[in-house]
């Protein structure tokens, strides 16, 4: 065994850790591959709901507008529907006081509504007893 026989083993030995080496690197490689191609569909994912989340937000941010549009022209309706009222009680008022001078006219006219809240109360009532005439009927029928 000579110089040349350890040369060869030399070589040999380089050759096969070259190999392993390869081989090992080529292993791994894929491995980091797979991490970088997994940390890419998470970023990815991450990038969608991100977008889910602002698209989101954004219909709240509308529905919000939307909602508080709606209450400011209910706000608005009624105030003149309660302006509309106060116009027609004092309207009433007046034309009882100047045509028809009695009792029940100068309470209209002097601001006691009791008049107009027993009227309130035998609407209340004859809509309920229509309501439930309407509903015996149907129950008497069978279905």
């Amino acid at each position: 065994m000579g110089i040349e026989s350890i040369s060869q083993a030399g070589a040999v030995l380089a050759l096969a850790s070259l190999v392993i080496g390869f081989t090992l690197g080529v292993v791994f490689g894929r491995g980091r591959g797979g991490n970088k191609q997994r940390m890419e569909e998470l970023e990815g994912e991450l990038r969608d709901t991100q977008e889910q989340l602002n698209e989101a937000q954004s219909q709240m941010s509308e529905q919000t507008e939307r909602v508080s549009a709606h209450f400011g022209r209910t706000s608005d309706l009624l105030k003149a529907m309660t302006m509309q009222y106060r116009s027609l009680y004092e309207h009433l008022a007046e034309g009882a006081n100047s045509l028809a001078p009695t009792d029940s006219a100068h309470s209209l006219a002097n601001g006691d509504d009791s008049l107009l809240l027993d009227f309130d109360e035998e609407v209340a009532e004859s809509a309920a007893k229509e309501a439930t005439a309407e509903k015996e009927p149907e129950a008497a029928s069978p279905s």
